[in-house]
């Protein structure tokens, strides 16, 4: 079972940060492709538009570092099963706010010509749309998985008092968070 939980847990950063990765190459594209015109009529300078630098590749590299330990700060992979969606989105807003923020950073220290204040901008905006639709995405995905009857926990109540049926009542009227009773 933890090995279960473990593999899950990297799972859900791996798949974050490969959304990321690609709000990152998005945002540089169209940060490079709206300075683009600029760039080649008056100062002669070719710009390649899926060619990264050495300098935005490590922007990117500690933009998905940060991310990481951002997450873990904020309680993004936590196990979801009793955290809300609003939660979750709230989560990753935090992080995307913390990846702006580190962004402006880097790019002040690296000096990355292509890439301005618009970049982080759309880089805000692709995290905030993609990252919170892919979240929306596994939640309805896990929901219909669960009403299918796969990816449940199975609980018992101690106890059949008042207590007990409350929380029996609890967790049936809440069946996103996957738990199946037993009995008492």
């Amino acid at each position: 079972m933890h090995r279960y939980r473990q593999s899950y847990y990297y799972l859900k950063i791996i798949s974050d940060l490969f959304w990321l990765a690609i709000c990152f190459l998005a945002a540089a594209f169209i940060a490079k492709y709206r300075i683009h015109s600029y760039l080649e009529q008056y100062q002669q300078i070719r710009v390649t538009f899926f060619g990264l630098e050495t300098r935005e590749l490590i922007l990117l590299f500690v933009l998905c570092l940060v991310w990481y330990f951002s997450s873990k700060a904020t309680g993004l992979y936590d196990d979801f099963r009793a955290r809300t969606f609003t939660f979750e989105i709230t989560a990753v807003f935090k992080n995307a706010l913390i990846q702006a923020l580190a962004s402006m950073i880097m790019l002040f220290f690296l000096k990355v010509v292509l890439i301005s204040r618009f970049f982080i901008l759309t880089y805000l905006l692709f995290q905030l749309v993609f990252l919170g639709l892919w979240k929306l995405l596994i939640r309805i995905l896990l929901s219909w998985v669960r009403k299918k009857g796969r990816n449940l926990r199975s609980i018992l109540i101690i106890g059949a008092g008042q207590v007990g049926q409350d929380f029996y009542e609890a967790i049936i009227s809440y069946p996103h968070l996957g738990y199946q009773v037993r009995g008492f």
